[in-house]
C-alpha cells in the first residue's frame, strides 16, 4: 500500500466537539486522528461542494414513500434520464472532472455520505461494488439503470448487475479499458 504525504498541523477545537469525537473514534475503534482524516476526506471530496452539485438532504421515510409511488419501469427510466441528463454537470461540479475514476469515487462518497453500506472488491480486473440502503427495489432499479448506464457511456462496456429490495450489486470488467 503506498504512502501518503501528510503534515502535521494543530487546530482549537470546542471541547465539547473533541470530547464527542474522541468518543466517536473510540465506539468506532479507531484513532483520533484517523477519525478526524476520514471527517476531513469526506468534506473535502463530497460535502462542501455537493450542495452546489445539486445534492440534497432528505427524510429516509419521505424518500421511501415516493420511490413507491413508482412503478418499476418509472424507476429505471429516472435512472436513465439522470445517467443522460444529470450526471456530467453534476460530476464537473464535484470533481471538474469527468471519467469513470471520479464517478466511483463520487458514487463512494455519496453512498457513505447517505448512511448506505458499501464494498469494492477487484478480482482479475473485475470490480463488483455492493450498494445496501433500505429504500425499497425502485430505489434499487432507480440506481442500478443510473449507475450502468453512466458506466457504461464511460467504458464502453457492458456492466452486469442485480438488484433486490435494499441491495444494487454491479460488476464490471476494467482490464483493457480504453474511456471515452
Amino acid at each position: 500500500m503506498p504512502t501518503k504525504n501528510t503534515e502535521t498541523a494543530s487546530f482549537r477545537l470546542d471541547s465539547k466537539n473533541l470530547e464527542k469525537l474522541k468518543k466517536e473514534a473510540k465506539h468506532n475503534e479507531q484513532s483520533l486522528n484517523q477519525l478526524l482524516n476520514q471527517i476531513i476526506g469526506d468534506y473535502v471530496n463530497f460535502r462542501s461542494v455537493a450542495k452546489s452539485a445539486g445534492f440534497m438532504s432528505i427524510p429516509k421515510p419521505v424518500m421511501i414513500r415516493m420511490m413507491e409511488k413508482f412503478s418499476e419501469d418509472d424507476a429505471k427510466q429516472v435512472g436513465i434520464e439522470h445517467s443522460e441528463k444529470d450526471v456530467k454537470s453534476i460530476l464537473c461540479m464535484l470533481r471538474n472532472n469527468y471519467d469513470v475514476d471520479d464517478f466511483l469515487d463520487t458514487i463512494k462518497y455519496w453512498v457513505k455520505d447517505s448512511g448506505f453500506s458499501f464494498r469494492h472488491d477487484v478480482e482479475n480486473g473485475l470490480h463488483k461494488y455492493v450498494i445496501h440502503h433500505d429504500l425499497g427495489k425502485n430505489w434499487s432499479w432507480y440506481m442500478s439503470e443510473f449507475i450502468s448506464k453512466t458506466i457504461e457511456k464511460m467504458i464502453e462496456r457492458k456492466v452486469e448487475s442485480v438488484v433486490t429490495g435494499n441491495l444494487i450489486a454491479f460488476s464490471f470488467d476494467r482490464s483493457k479499458v480504453v474511456e471515452k
